[in-house]
């Protein structure tokens, strides 16, 4: 995004941050992102860090529960690895 904005002019531009690592996003925002577009004096840029989705165990079972049957009938490659991969996820859970 920084490099674009070297690039060609826009007339905004919105950032948005995912639930994980929100530190991680907070630091970099502030360290990196900030910095380099106030040397720039670009002003109409709007970030969004979502708050941190509380753990729910039970509604987290439920999800993988969902997404394995829906990948139970997939005997393609990525199927498998989708349906091993949440399948680790659930015993890890136990």
């Amino acid at each position: 995004m920084i490099l674009k904005l070297d690039e060609r002019e826009a007339d905004f531009a919105v950032i948005m941050g995912t639930t994980h690592r929100l530190n991680k996003q907070r630091d970099h925002l502030h360290q990196v992102i900030l910095p380099h577009l106030k040397e720039r004096n670009a002003f109409y840029i709007r970030f969004w860090l979502p708050h941190a989705i509380e753990q729910d165990p039970l509604k987290e079972t439920l999800a993988h529960l969902l997404l394995l049957a829906k990948y139970r009938d997939d005997t393609t490659e990525r199927g498998n690895e989708i349906r091993n991969f949440i399948e680790g996820l659930l015993v890890k859970r136990g």
